[in-house]
């Protein structure tokens, strides 16, 4: 899951990823007046030469690009506690951490759990 790329993030240390979820391994930004936003040099894992970004994450090519850079964002699964509701599925309870949790409570029955992902 990725968020659009945001410099002042970034650079704050948040986890720097491609689109296509190549793995950014060391980045700089240089503000430089001639580029937007200055300038990044990237080290992309799989590669053997430091990719050349503009200061907004825009790849240095025309056009949308498999190398642009995004925010990585972690998620966390979590599960729902389902029940039936006037015969249709419905959800109860929200954000248990196990499948097990969510569908197990002395004296109740529920449907199986639904799981989902949250930003971490």
């Amino acid at each position: 899951m990725t968020k659009p790329f945001d410099l002042e993030k970034a650079l704050s240390g948040h986890p720097v990823i491609c689109r296509d979820g190549t793995k950014v391994i060391k980045w700089c930004h240089f503000p430089i007046p001639d580029y937007v936003h200055g300038a990044i040099m990237a080290l992309l894992i799989g590669e053997d030469r430091v990719n050349l970004f503009f200061g907004n994450g825009k790849f240095h090519f025309p056009g949308e690009h498999a190398k642009d850079l995004f925010l990585e964002v972690k998620t966390v699964k979590r599960w729902a506690r389902m029940i039936m509701n006037n015969g249709a599925p419905e959800v109860w309870e929200l954000n248990f951490h196990s499948k097990e949790s969510a569908e197990f409570q002395p004296g109740h029955t529920f449907l199986p759990a639904y799981e989902y992902e949250v930003e971490e």
